[in-house]
């Protein structure tokens, strides 16, 4: 088996030899899967502390899908994660082709907040797991305090999070 040249490659090669894995290993495939743009960032320590296993763990499982070392593979999920970034360009590029948008104009400027603001929503509930949000849930609602930050600009987000989650009985 040669070593993958991007994201879709390894995750394929992941699932095919999943069951021929050490245990630790599928616990590495599993968190590598499932969480594409930390992978992108972290470090391999914090990666380590994230998986639940010693950061030899992952440069061993680098190393069987045939990387030179970690870094090598993490550098599939940078790739990635900027050729979705350049997609994201190119669909804009290909928007305003046929008319320049005036930058100035408040209804290009809404269109602008609305569609970033949609994107990144329907990002973050594409990326949020059910178990780890019933498992937050479950700490806040066993929490004997909560304290809810909201400096400059996200006043208004953790204001408006605020009053969602603690209008309803718990």
């Amino acid at each position: 088996m040669s070593t993958a040249t991007n994201l879709n490659e390894l995750q394929e090669q992941v699932r095919s030899r999943y069951n021929g894995l050490s245990k630790r290993l599928q616990q590495v495939a599993h968190y590598l899967l499932d969480n594409k743009n930390s992978v992108a960032f972290d470090t391999i320590a914090i990666l380590a502390d994230k998986a639940n296993v010693p950061p030899s763990t992952l440069i061993r499982f680098a190393n069987a899908f045939h990387f030179k070392g970690f870094n090598e593979m993490k550098l599939l999920f940078q790739r990635h994660l900027m050729g979705e970034m350049d997609n994201e360009k190119l669909t804009y590029k290909q928007q305003y082709k046929k008319e320049p948008p005036n930058l100035n104009e408040p209804d290009y400027i809404l269109q602008e907040f609305a569609q970033a603001n949609s994107h990144a929503l329907q990002q973050l509930a594409h990326q949020t797991h059910k178990d780890m949000l019933n498992k937050t849930i479950q700490l806040l609602e066993y929490a004997e305090t909560i304290y809810i930050g909201g400096f400059h600009h996200s006043f208004s987000a953790a204001s408006y999070f605020f009053q969602r989650a603690f209008s309803y009985p718990l």
